[in-house]
């Protein structure tokens, strides 16, 4: 889940005060971690980079 999905639901849980809203906002955002675990274990995400870059050159003299 992305997590403007997870921003939506939270809007709606604000309005409404919903349990539902709010269960719907925690599921949300505990998908978005759950995958964001995933994506480190496969390895593809890089290590502190904000736009994913890896700054490994192995510039030889």
């Amino acid at each position: 889940m992305e997590k403007r999905e997870a921003e939506k639901n939270w809007d709606s849980f604000w309005a409404s005060g919903r349990i539902d809203d709010y269960l719907s906002y925690r599921n949300s955002v505990r998908s978005c971690e759950e995958h964001k675990k995933e994506r480190e274990e496969d390895g593809r995400v890089s290590s502190g980079n904000r736009d994913g870059a890896n700054n490994h050159a192995h510039i030889g003299i």
